[in-house]
């Protein structure tokens, strides 16, 4: 079905309800010596003028041990009255730094989770799991979907994942983050 969603990052792209054409993209970027809160709020009444569905919000957390993702998806939903997703991923994290980041979300009331490997770190060409960590977004969507109450989202690619040798791989790594709990799937254009 079709859903109205943006995307609120780097950038954000909105679908029409009536289709799964492009809508808008807008860029977001805040430099030195921006209000930070300002540029948020703006960006946050801009996207709410949409109607979104949904907004994409990068915790940002772990590796960087900060809240501030948590504390914008708060925002978007107790100040706009928007659906927050977050955007979590296995970068630089162990295992229990996953768990305490899933706990403040869940205590925070966010109810949905896009599940991600994550890119690898910049500067760096390849992902390397971290020690205690996970290698996979099927692990990282069965850490989430077998101990928290997440609707779990996860990535799938119609032109195939860059690092998958041939399609039919690529598929067995989707059939994986579904049955480890994955109840969304969603694609970049």
């Amino acid at each position: 079905f079709p859903v109205n969603s943006v995307k609120a990052m780097r950038g954000c792209l909105l679908l029409e309800p009536e289709g799964w054409g492009v809508k808008a993209r807008f860029s977001y970027y805040v430099g030195l010596g921006v209000d930070i809160k300002q540029a948020f709020d703006e960006l946050l009444e801009a996207v709410e003028a949409e109607s979104p569905d949904a907004v994409l919000t990068d915790i940002r957390m772990p590796p960087t041990g900060t809240d501030e993702g948590i504390r914008a998806a708060k925002r978007i939903r107790a100040d706009h009255g928007l659906e927050a997703m977050a955007h979590f991923t296995c970068v630089g994290a162990t295992v229990e730094d996953l768990h305490d980041a899933l706990r403040q979300m869940r205590d925070a009331g966010i109810e949905n989770v896009l599940a991600l490997r994550g890119d690898p770190p910049r500067g760096e060409t390849k992902f390397v799991k971290t020690e205690g960590g996970l290698g996979y977004a099927s692990e990282l969507t069965e850490l989430v979907a077998s101990n928290y109450d997440f609707c779990v989202v996860g990535a799938c690619y119609p032109e195939v994942h860059q690092e998958a040798p041939d399609r039919e791989t690529d598929l067995a790594n989707l059939e994986r983050k579904v049955a480890a709990g994955a109840r969304v799937l969603i694609t970049q254009l």
